[in-house]
């Protein structure tokens, strides 16, 4: 009789197995004792092991770069099992990214599934894989033309107007200091018509490197037009946000642009206050910025 189930056992493990095989993705077992229980061939390929090297391990055990970070998001799920059974609630799927022994990142998506014994018994969890890099790499890429501008790679006019908005709820709702400042490049057209467009260009994405590097990384710096930006200085005083103007306007004076030489710039700056709308706001910036203009550019106006 023992032997007879003894065979029956190895008759199912052999079925599940070919089972397992057929399934054109990377998939393992793990046992809610946390031993890798089994996996497929995919499995082997992607992650260039062979079965019997981690078979009836405990995956804290395994030391494989990138393994080592999908079985210990699988475990997040497999801790409730072994805690609550049917009624713990797995994920539909999870994302890992790791890196692999050529130092390529990959991206998996991890569907994880309740895996029962042949008596019915809970043990374990299966795991399937699917390498979604590509599918990653395509939705960052829209993200980011989403947000950004594509020759200078600051933040564009669209992504400006959602964060000022969010940054005026902030002011009203937390009562901080914050300020907007404009600033656009003195006399931009003659150098287009002097030097063409392509060198406009390259001083565009120059001062906006440039201007990039003197502000603090919570400062949010964007391309609204042509030649015209903004900054959003968050949690910054008028006072304090006038220095970094000035600051800004000095650094781009004494640089040296290739082929254009030297170019300044006009800046006009407000503090956000609570009672502003979108529009006033806007308005009171562009007000500074003209004034800055109008007396002479390569000013700083505070309105």
């Amino acid at each position: 009789m023992k032997k007879k189930n003894t065979a029956l056992i190895k008759t199912s493990i052999n079925k599940e197995n070919f089972l397992l095989n057929l399934i054109p993705k990377p998939i393992i077992i793990i046992s809610t004792n946390q031993k890798i229980k089994t996996l497929n061939s995919n499995f082997e390929k992607t992650f260039n092991i062979k079965k019997d090297e981690i078979v009836n391990k405990h995956f804290y055990n395994i030391k494989i770069d990138g393994l080592n970070k999908i079985l210990k998001e699988i475990n997040r799920d497999l801790e409730k099992v072994k805690k609550i059974g049917l009624s713990a609630s797995l994920k539909d799927s999870s994302t890992v990214t790791i890196r692999n022994e050529n130092f390529k990142t990959k991206t998996y998506k991890i569907d994880k599934s309740l895996y029962f014994d042949e008596f019915g018994n809970i043990d374990g969890l299966i795991c399937i894989l699917d390498d979604i890099t590509e599918q990653e790499k395509e939705i960052n890429e829209l993200m980011k033309k989403a947000i950004y501008d594509e020759l200078t790679q600051i933040y564009n006019r669209r992504y400006f107007q959602s964060v000022l908005k969010n940054e005026l709820e902030k002011v009203k709702r937390y009562n901080i200091d914050s300020c907007l400042l404009f600033f656009d490049i003195d006399f931009f057209k003659k150098i287009n018509d002097t030097y063409g467009h392509d060198i406009g260009d390259l001083v565009l994405k120059y001062l906006s490197s440039l201007v990039k590097n003197s502000i603090r990384t919570t400062d949010q710096f964007f391309r609204i037009g042509g030649e015209e930006f903004a900054i959003i200085l968050t949690n910054t005083t008028l006072k304090d946000a006038t220095q970094v103007a000035e600051k800004i306007r000095i650094i781009t004076e004494n640089y040296t642009f290739e082929k254009v030489g030297k170019v300044t710039i006009s800046i006009g700056i407000t503090k956000i206050k609570n009672t502003d709308t979108e529009e006033s706001l806007y308005k009171r910036a562009d007000e500074a910025l003209y004034q800055s203009k109008k007396s002479g550019r390569n000013k700083v106006t505070v309105k």
